[in-house]
């Protein structure tokens, strides 16, 4: 054990040299002498927003103080945490650039919660030189590679670094909702400034931050910190684009499609989506159609819209082996519910919102049809159902909005509302 006394004053001079030579922090002029304090053991040092900091000016560990003061509203780098003050910063795309070129969608754009467009190539976070190239050359390179040879490359890849690919999709996610605290959410400069991101229910983001930020030192994962994953192969993929991106952020679930590449994962369910949905998995035929891969996002939505709770997660500091370890505790009691149709069927109708239109069963309507899906009954997989589908390209709904009032009006059942308070901890409780 490595017991550390120090001074206040040499604390200061000390992190002042450390920032003179390395650049990754500045202390203000009027230090306060409490903004650093050293931690009784181990070789760092405890900040006063309680995150844990080397002598050379690395953070270790973000704590949800900081990590909400200075990187979600400041100006920190969205990764590692640093300062802006005497450090090369840049941009870092959201979209990592090698897939953008790679899918061609570098000149179209994302449609972002307040339905404003952004363009793939100017979408990007603050982040510091040095983790924009670590990033390139520590993470995306390898990932692209597999990515790149295909299916059976990725699926490979997946089996035999399942922390790397785990990570890579936190940090995607991560970077598309740490946009969302740079947008305002009304374009009426009017009306209230609140970013889109500050409209949601955060509470496994810190989590999935510490997750993203481990690709940049040892990080040790315990059993569970890893969510389910699954590939699956689509057909006829050029017909509807090279690229697709759904997320659920209430269940922490996110669908990218790349080309024929189908990647589900549910970031924060300790692999349980993975044993609820093992029936229905082993079922799933080799090749999916695309209306298929649509489904199967919304049952993973669904599955964990069924946990009787949520599970919770832990970053621990051992500081005599100057250690981070991020752990998944799950109660004694966890269990899941029976499936709810009604609960099945809000996350089908989130699922399926962009198909609306477009899609029709069995010569429905388009209203009639997302009824039917909105139910819970319908599946598209010829051994769970009979739905029959099409897309139509003519003939456009009488109500556009049709949709989303349906939807609104699917999550205000008593039992997915429930389900909601469930997963984002009273996140309808009044003001």
């Amino acid at each position: 054990m490595r017991i550390v006394y120090a001074n206040r004053v040499s604390i200061r001079d000390y992190f002042i040299e450390q920032a003179r030579r390395r650049s990754r922090i500045e202390l203000p002029d009027s230090f306060d002498p409490d903004f650093l304090r050293p931690m009784r053991v181990g070789p760092c040092f405890l900040t006063s927003g309680k995150s844990i900091l080397r002598p050379d000016g690395e953070f270790v560990f973000v704590h949800t103080n900081d990590f909400a003061e200075n990187i979600l509203v400041g100006n920190n780098c969205f990764l590692c945490g640093c300062y802006p003050d005497g450090v090369e910063f840049n941009n870092e795309h959201v979209i990592p650039d090698w897939l953008l070129r790679y899918t061609g969608i570098a000149n179209m754009s994302i449609t972002l919660p307040n339905g404003c467009d952004v363009r793939y190539s100017s979408y990007k976070v603050r982040s510091c030189a040095q983790c924009n190239s670590f990033l390139s050359n520590d993470v995306e390179d390898h990932i692209s590679r597999a990515i790149k040879g295909g299916f059976e490359s990725l699926s490979e890849f997946l089996e035999q670094n399942p922390k790397l690919v785990f990570q890579w999709l936190c940090l995607i996610y991560y970077k598309v909702h740490f946009r969302d605290f740079s947008l305002r959410y009304n374009v009426d400069h009017r009306e209230h400034d609140a970013p889109i991101g500050a409209l949601y229910a955060w509470p496994n983001f810190h989590h999935i931050f510490c997750v993203s930020r481990s690709v940049l030192f040892k990080v040790l994962f315990s059993p569970g910190v890893i969510g389910t994953i699954k590939l699956f192969r689509l057909d006829d993929w050029e017909r509807h684009g090279s690229y697709d991106y759904r997320d659920h952020w209430a269940t922490d679930t996110m669908f990218v499609r790349i080309k024929d590449i189908c990647i589900y994962v549910s970031f924060t369910d300790a692999e349980a989506v993975d044993h609820m949905m093992q029936n229905k998995f082993s079922r799933i035929p080799t090749h999916l159609n695309y209306i298929q891969s649509i489904e199967i996002f919304g049952d993973f939505v669904s599955a964990k819209m069924h946990f009787n709770q949520q599970h919770e997660f832990h970053s621990l500091y051992d500081p005599d082996q100057d250690d981070l370890r991020i752990i998944a505790e799950v109660a004694d009691d966890f269990d899941w519910h029976d499936i709810d149709r009604s609960i099945r069927g809000s996350a089908q109708a989130f699922a399926f919102r962009p198909e609306f239109g477009q899609l029709t069963i069995s010569g429905l309507s388009h209203e009639t049809t997302f009824d039917e899906i909105a139910t819970g009954e319908v599946s598209f997989f010829p051994e769970d159902g009979d739905g029959e589908c099409s897309f139509v390209e003519h003939h456009p709904p009488d109500d556009p909005d049709y949709a989303k009032k349906s939807l609104n009006r699917a999550v205000d059942q008593e039992h997915v509302r429930a389900a909601f308070e469930r997963l984002t901890k009273n996140f309808f409780e009044d003001d």
